[in-house]
């Protein structure tokens, strides 16, 4: 729902069998069928042959210092990531350097046949939710400290790490309710946000939340309506570090090698 909302322009299919749901969309009528099927999460579905197979490592916690379930998060040993057509160290800190950069190389050990890649987190303006119930159809994060706002961070994350670091700079009155990864928000949950605002009903509220978590909360029976005015989300882009054009060339080169039709050409 996340990625439909994001790109409304593209096709979001979701199937448990990832080999019927392909061929279902292979089988759609000429002008639906796809040009590019992009796989989401899908490095050791085995069923599935890519033209391209690219793996993403956080940086923070890298394949190579990492263990299989359930000591670690790895679903296969650390050793088949030389299987990866393209690695991208991902969630690299504004301070990373190229020397960083040679470093990881070092310990990754990229095969001759592999290409390495480093992306960031790029934050924009808060969005509201709720954008029928808010006031500010955008807001920029410099205005919770220029207003000093009073603010809660709301998050289900893996790593909520650097989401609450990059909002603490903008918040020097923050509080935050952290949960769980996939987490869906219970009726409690609402009323412990509902709880930061009563505390202080005459202060500037703001209630942040990740672009992820909001598609939990947008449909959620138990959001009252003095909450959806002040809730925000805060939406990310991924963007390679050092040679974007190069990605973005290599990207294109392959989809035109492997390309359905001349449109791609």
């Amino acid at each position: 729902m996340q990625m439909f909302q994001k790109f409304p322009k593209i096709a979001v299919a979701v199937d448990a069998n990832r080999r019927r749901g392909i061929r279902k969309l292979l089988n759609l009528p000429e002008t639906q069928k796809p040009d590019v099927i992009l796989l989401d999460d899908a490095f050791q579905h085995r069923y599935v042959k890519p033209s391209l197979s690219i793996l993403l490592t956080d940086v923070n916690r890298p394949f190579y210092d990492d263990c299989l379930l359930p000591a670690g998060r790895l679903r296969e040993p650390a050793k088949n990531y030389k299987r990866a057509d393209w690695i991208i160290c991902t969630k690299c800190p504004e301070s990373f350097t190229f020397d960083d950069c040679l470093l990881q190389m070092e310990k990754i050990n990229p095969q001759p046949h592999q290409q390495l890649f480093f992306s960031s987190y790029r934050y924009k303006n808060l969005l509201p939710v709720f954008p029928e119930a808010s006031p500010s159809k955008e807001v920029s994060i410099e205005q919770l400290k220029s207003e000093n706002c009073r603010v809660l961070l709301v998050a289900g994350l893996a790593n909520p790490s650097a989401l609450t670091v990059y909002v603490k700079q903008y918040a020097s009155n923050l509080q935050t309710l952290i949960y769980p990864d996939h987490h869906e928000f219970t009726s409690k949950n609402i009323q412990a946000m509902m709880d930061f605002i009563k505390t202080a009903p005459d202060k500037n509220n703001r209630i942040i939340t990740s672009e992820k978590d909001a598609v939990r909360l947008i449909n959620h029976p138990a959001v009252p309506d003095e909450m959806k005015a002040v809730i925000y989300y805060l939406p990310i882009e991924a963007a390679i570090r050092f040679n974007e054009d190069l990605f973005t060339q290599n990207i294109e080169s392959h989809v035109r090698k492997f390309k359905r039709n001349s449109i791609l050409a």
